[in-house]
Order: structure tokens, then sequence, then C-alpha cells
């Protein structure tokens, strides 16, 4: 037992940025959830332009991640600056055009639901977010 123990604690260690990039990653997109969904589910005007509901949602995801990504996930002991926080919207400006162009192909050429397709593209949105986050906070 002390020895299955050992392992997953090295795992542990050893993925620990991994690791922290989902719990951040899991907290950031529960507050895209909690901003996208009622809007959409809620409010006739956002459920004909779920992108204007998705930018919405997108605008305060990106400003608790980028806090948190940084302090918690890549662990960057600079002080927090216009220069870094640029860097980080524009990457996740990149993620957020590619979620709208898959949010309207799932909703308007397959015909999936709005908060169905959100989910779908979100798995993708998390992948690219950790690359290009590690762009950001990395220090090379």
């Amino acid at each position: 037992m002390k020895k299955l123990a050992d392992t997953i604690n090295a795992l542990l260690i050893k993925y620990r940025e991994q690791w922290h990039y989902l719990i951040v990653g899991g907290f950031t997109t529960l507050i895209n959830y909690l901003i996208y969904i009622p809007l959409v589910a809620l409010i006739p005007f956002f459920k004909e332009n779920y992108q204007i509901a998705n930018a919405l949602a997108w605008v305060g995801a990106v400003a608790f991640a980028y806090f948190a990504n940084g302090a918690f996930v890549y662990r960057s002991t600079d002080r927090r600056s216009v220069k870094e926080a640029v860097a980080f919207v524009l990457s996740r400006l990149f993620s957020w055009a590619l979620e709208a162009a898959l949010l309207a192909l799932m909703v308007e050429i397959l015909h999936l639901d709005k908060l169905i397709a959100k989910l779908v593209v979100s798995v993708i949105t998390v992948v690219v977010n950790y690359l290009t986050g590690k762009l950001v906070f990395k220090k090379h």
C-alpha cells in the first residue's frame, strides 16, 4: 500500500502543473457557464444571440483565469503587468475565436443544442488555453 501511495504522490508532483491547470480550468469553465447558461436559457435576446452571451461569459472567465493561472498553475513570481495581461488576453482571444467558430459550426450547421455545443467546444479550448498559457507565464 505504501508503494502505491508513493507512486501516486510521485505522479502528483511530476504533473503538478497539469493537475493545477485542471482545477483552475474547472473553476474558469464554471464561471464561464454560470454566465453563459442563464443568459442563453433565460433571456430571449441571448437565446437568439448566443455568440454575444458567449463573449460576455468569456470576459468573466478570462478575468478570473489570468490571476489564477499566473499564481496557482504556472507559479509566475513576476508581478502582474500590463504586458503580461495583454499577452494573456491575446492568447485567450485566439481560443475565443476558435470557440466562436466551432460553436457556429455546431449550432448553425450541425444543429446541435447551444448548451451541448458549448460543452463539446470547451474540451478543445481547455487544451488550447493550457498550451497558450504556458507561453505567457513561462519564462525561458
